[in-house]
C-alpha cells in the first residue's frame, strides 16, 4: 500500500498542485466573484480531491493498478464526480 514517505509525498504534491490551481483560478478567472456563497467552498473541495488524485498517481505510477490502490483511485474519482455534480447544481452552470 505504500510507505509513510510515499503517502507524505502524495499529500504534499497534491496540496501544492491544488493550491497553485486554486490561485490560478482566483487571480486569472474573475468569474469567482459572481458565484454564490457555496461555490468557493466547493471549488476548494474539488481542487483538494483533484490534488490528492494528482499526487496519488504521480507518486505511485503504475502501482496504482494493484487492487488496494485501485479502490483508493476509484473512491477519489467517485468523490470528484459527486462534488462536481453538487458544484454544478449550486452554481447552475449551463450544460
Amino acid at each position: 500500500m505504500g510507505t509513510v514517505e510515499e503517502w507524505r509525498t502524495v499529500l504534499v504534491s497534491g496540496a501544492v498542485w491544488a493550491t497553485l490551481m486554486l490561485l490560478v483560478e482566483m487571480f486569472v478567472f474573475t468569474e469567482l466573484a459572481r458565484f454564490k456563497k457555496p461555490a468557493p467552498l466547493l471549488t476548494v473541495l474539488l481542487y483538494a480531491i483533484l490534488g490528492f488524485l494528482f499526487g496519488f498517481t504521480t507518486t505511485f505510477h503504475f502501482r496504482i493498478f494493484r487492487w488496494p490502490m485501485v479502490a483508493v483511485l476509484v473512491l477519489g474519482f467517485i468523490l470528484f464526480v459527486a462534488v462536481g455534480a453538487l458544484y454544478r447544481k449550486k452554481v447552475r452552470i449551463p450544460s
